[in-house]
């Protein structure tokens, strides 16, 4: 058939009633879960600091500039979270703009075990869902339930029609945390044989140094709206007073 002919003969059938093929999504080659981190977490690669934006087991994402210089092949990095640091192997496999995403070259038990303990916060805090009051027939105003992955559970009560925090309950593990604006922050260390209070004040300072960052990176986690109000409280202001309670 002659093109112009071709082009007559489509034309005559008019627009196809087909639907189109949808665009094949990009492949998610993920093996691991990865965690999105928030503010303060970095990592050191050759004597240059990046902000770590996400991690798994198996690599992590962290916010280069677009200018920087990244070395090919193994190289050594050193992540920094809170106050301890991890040395490891990271190989770059992929590079977007003012990102980039690096694989963990080595895999030793001793080292996932680091990696499992920094991580699990951020894992809990991001598999806290909200639990809806009808499904429990809550009738209490203000309060609400979220729960997440090896049972953790957090109830915070807010002022009605307003976000702000009068109190909260975590329950994780084996550690009751609770915050109220005029008693600050209290641990709760419990096992099977006793239950022992950790009040997070100013004399007590070591519990405090203790669970402050591990509780900020569970409440960054959160996905809800409530997450700013929540690391309000875990912030200490200036004076004394228990730690957390709001000026």
């Amino acid at each position: 058939m002659r093109p112009n002919r071709l082009f007559r003969w489509l034309m005559a059938r008019g627009p196809s009633n087909r639907p189109a093929k949808p665009l094949a999504l990009p492949v998610n080659q993920r093996r691991a879960p990865r965690f999105s981190l928030p503010a303060g977490h970095t990592v050191i690669c050759h004597q240059t600091i990046w902000p770590l934006q996400d991690i798994s087991l198996l690599g992590l994402k962290v916010r280069t500039g677009s200018a920087a210089e990244i070395p090919d092949g193994v190289c050594s990095m050193t992540i920094r979270w809170g106050t301890q640091e991890i040395r490891l192997q990271v190989n770059l496999v992929w590079r977007d703009g003012d990102s980039a995403g690096f694989a963990f070259a080595e895999s030793s038990g001793m080292m996932l075990l680091r990696l499992s303990q920094l991580i699990e916060p951020v894992m809990l805090g991001s598999s806290l869902a909200l639990i809806d009051p009808a499904a429990t027939l809550e009738t209490e105003v203000g309060k609400r339930w979220f729960h997440g992955q090896h049972d953790t559970n957090l109830w915070v009560w807010t002022q009605p029609d307003s976000p702000v925090i009068q109190k909260w309950l975590l329950y994780a593990g084996r550690r009751i945390f609770s915050w109220k604006p005029d008693q600050g922050l209290e641990i709760t260390a419990h096992s099977q044989k006793f239950c022992t209070p950790l009040l997070a004040d100013e004399a007590q300072l070591v519990p405090a140094k203790t669970h402050l960052p591990w509780l900020r990176d569970l409440m960054g986690a959160l996905k809800d709206p409530l997450k700013a109000e929540l690391l309000m409280t875990l912030t200490s202001p200036r004076g004394s007073g228990p730690l957390g309670k709001r000026p």
